[in-house]
């Protein structure tokens, strides 16, 4: 179902600090991200993530034929769009 995802900063003069942008997912990336590199960004800078969902029924890997209300859960076919972050002070 998930189609992108987009995950930056914005800093606190509303600049954006890009982390990672996807624009054609694929369900079998799920895993874990490391950056090659140290991010800094500066205090009081704020996280956001946002993602693109096609939940018709155009979308052949839809689980779901007619398609379905998808809610938070654990299985495969349930929605489980979560962003972690490790960062140090």
């Amino acid at each position: 179902i998930g189609k992108q995802f987009f995950i930056y900063g914005l800093d606190p003069s509303s600049d954006t600090i890009p982390f990672i942008k996807i624009n054609k997912w694929d369900f079998e990336w799920q895993d874990f991200y490391y950056f090659k590199h140290i991010k800094k960004f500066p205090a009081g800078s704020t996280i956001y993530s946002e993602a693109v969902y096609d939940n018709t029924s155009t979308n052949p890997f839809n689980p779901n034929f007619p398609p379905d209300t998808i809610c938070a859960g654990l299985n495969t076919t349930d929605e489980m769009y979560i962003v972690y972050f490790h960062f140090l002070p």
